[in-house]
C-alpha cells in the first residue's frame, strides 16, 4: 500500500523526499524548480523560447505565468496532504470496513482535486489567450503538461515497473509533432506541382518540428538557428521563384541540410538510434537529381518525408524515454 501511496504523491511530479513533511506550503518556485531539478530545464524560459514571444508579449505573459503557478502550486499541496493523511489512516489498524470507506473517500477527494485542476486550466487557458494567442496557450500546457507527467511515468515505473507498459511517454513540443504528423498524412500523395508548395510546406512544418524538440528539450546543437534559416529560405525560394531550373538543386541541398542537422540533434541528444533510419533519410535527401525537373521526382519527395517522420518521431520518443530515465538514476 505504501509504494501505492509514494506513487500516486508522484504523480504530481513530486515526493515525501523531495516536498519533506507537510509543515510548509509548496510554492510556485517549488514546483518549477521539481521541473528544473529533473529535466535541468527553466520551465518560463523554455516556454517564452517555445512560443517564440516578443518583449511585449513576455511582459503580459509573465504576471500570468506566475499566478497559474501558484495556483497550481496550491493544488499539488492539496493532493500531497491529502495522500500523506490517507496514508495516517491506512497506518491504523482499523477494521477492514473502515479502511474501505476511507479509500472511497480518499478517491473521491483525489478525484475532486482532478476536477479542480482542469477548471484551472480552463480559467488560466482564457487568462493566457488575452496575454498571448490561443495557440500558444495551448502550447504552454503542452509543455507543462509533458515535464510533469514525465515525472510521474519515471516515479510510477520505479515503483510499479509494470507501468511502463501502461503510462504513455509525453513530449513537450505534440503540437509540431502533431502538425507534422498530420500534414503528412493528408498530404500522402500530395501534389508536387510548379508551384512547389507541398515542399516547401514540409520543409517548413519539419522545421517547426526540429526546434520545438531541441528549444524544448535543451539540447545544444551547432548554429541551429541559422541551419533552420537556411533551409526555410530556400522553402521560401521555391515557391516565389518558379521559373527557375534550380529547384531539383535546392530541393536537395534544403534536403541533405536536414539530414545534417537531424543527426546532429540525434549526437547531440545523446540517445541511440538504428543507423538504417538515418542512412536511409540520408539515402532520400541524396537521390534528388538536380537535373530532373521536380515533378518528375515526386516519389523521391515522398519518401524523403516518409523517412524523416520516422526519424523524427523516434528521435522524440527516445528523447522523452532519455529524460525519465535520466530523472529516475538522480
Amino acid at each position: 500500500m505504501r509504494y501505492l501511496l509514494i506513487a500516486l504523491a508522484f504523480v504530481l511530479g513530486l515526493s515525501t523526499s523531495t516536498y519533506g513533511q507537510s509543515e510548509k506550503d509548496i510554492t510556485a518556485e517549488q514546483y518549477e524548480r521539481m521541473i528544473e531539478n529533473a529535466f535541468e530545464v527553466d520551465l518560463r524560459k523554455v516556454a517564452i523560447q517555445s512560443l517564440d514571444l516578443n518583449e511585449e508579449e513576455i511582459t503580459a505573459f509573465t504576471p500570468v505565468y506566475m499566478k497559474y503557478m501558484n495556483e497550481k502550486a496550491d493544488l499539488i499541496d492539496r493532493r500531497m496532504k491529502r495522500v500523506e493523511a490517507y496514508e495516517e489512516e491506512m497506518a491504523e489498524d482499523d477494521r477492514a470496513a473502515d479502511e474501505a470507506r476511507e479509500s472511497a473517500r480518499f478517491v473521491k477527494d483525489y478525484w475532486g482535486i482532478d476536477i479542480d485542476e482542469l477548471q484551472l486550466k480552463n480559467e488560466y487557458y482564457d487568462k493566457f489567450v488575452d496575454a498571448i494567442t490561443y495557440d500558444e496557450a495551448v502550447r504552454f500546457f503542452d509543455i507543462e503538461e509533458s515535464f510533469r507527467s514525465r515525472m510521474a511515468r519515471a516515479a510510477l515505473v520505479n515503483v510499479v515497473p509494470t507501468m511502463i507498459h501502461l503510462e504513455p511517454i509525453m513530449i513537450a513540443y505534440k503540437t509540431e509533432k502533431e502538425s507534422f504528423d498530420n500534414w503528412k498524412s493528408i498530404n500522402i500523395d500530395g501534389e508536387v506541382d510548379l508551384d512547389h508548395t507541398f515542399t516547401h510546406d514540409g520543409l517548413t512544418k519539419l522545421m517547426d518540428y526540429a526546434d520545438a524538440m531541441v528549444t524544448t528539450e535543451g539540447i545544444e546543437v551547432d548554429n541551429f538557428e541559422q541551419r533552420k534559416s537556411d533551409i526555410l529560405n530556400i522553402a521560401d525560394k521555391l515557391t516565389k521563384n518558379w521559373t527557375s531550373t534550380k529547384h531539383a538543386d535546392w530541393t536537395k541541398k534544403a534536403f541533405t541540410h536536414t539530414t545534417a542537422m537531424i543527426r546532429d540533434i540525434e549526437s547531440e541528444a545523446g540517445v541511440y538510434m538504428a543507423s538504417s533510419q538515418l542512412q536511409k533519410l540520408e539515402e532520400a535527401a541524396n537521390a534528388i537529381e538536380g537535373s530532373k525537373l521536380m515533378t518528375n521526382q515526386k516519389e523521391a519527395i515522398y519518401t524523403f518525408f516518409d523517412h524523416a517522420q520516422k526519424v523524427m518521431n523516434t528521435l522524440s520518443d527516445r528523447i522523452a524515454t532519455k529524460s525519465y530515465q535520466d530523472y529516475n538514476m538522480r
